[in-house]
């Protein structure tokens, strides 16, 4: 898994070997980019994408890759690998690359971190972080026609594109409120 920020990094290679994996590129509001591995245009035989972001071009010398298209500059990266045996995972893991296309001509090795302990990537930050790290995100990525209602419900709560997140105190404490709130209803509605 990967977070890859395409707005500092230009467009992306990602080298998977063939084998069996299965996996995807998805934006950052969670709609699919592409399918990898089995599922995807590589069918299991491996290949190598570059994924573009908004108004990114595919560079001279990039021929041949399989090119995608996200809506957004952040993507999110996950490839399960499915050999049933440990050693073939291993060597799978050790072909898979991801670099910068500015870099495809000595690409760096990719490095892999082991997370442990339970430790996740997946669990959305409570409290004001949270509406921090949306305000963020709003000012990183292109406002697309099908977003303006969700933008204009945004700008209610003093997250506006091209505009600084300064709530005042009473709305930091309803925002505050507001996640712990909603992971509840959450929590309710998959139980």
């Amino acid at each position: 898994m990967a977070w890859l920020n395409l707005e500092k990094s230009g467009p992306y290679v990602i080298e998977i070997p063939a084998g069996a994996a299965a996996g995807f590129v998805n934006d950052l509001w969670q709609r699919p980019v592409t399918d990898i591995g089995f599922p995807g245009p590589d069918k299991g035989q491996g290949g190598k994408f570059l994924l573009l972001g908004p108004g990114q071009a595919a560079p001279e010398g990039t021929q041949g890759l399989i090119v995608v298209r996200s809506s957004t500059f952040n993507n999110l990266w996950l490839l399960r690998l499915l050999s049933p045996d440990a050693q073939g995972r291993e060597a799978m893991l050790a072909k898979i690359r991801l670099y910068p296309v500015s870099k495809r001509a000595t690409p760096p090795a990719t490095k892999v971190l082991t997370l442990g302990g339970g430790a996740s990537l997946a669990i959305a930050p409570r409290g004001l972080v949270y509406w921090e790290k949306l305000a963020r995100w709003i000012n990183e990525e292109p406002v697309q026609e099908r977003d303006r209602i969700m933008m204009g419900m945004l700008k209610s709560l003093g997250i506006e594109k091209g505009r600084p997140f300064n709530p005042d105190a009473r709305m930091k404490k309803i925002l505050t409120e507001a996640t712990l709130v909603g992971e509840a209803m959450a929590k309710a509605n998959d139980f």
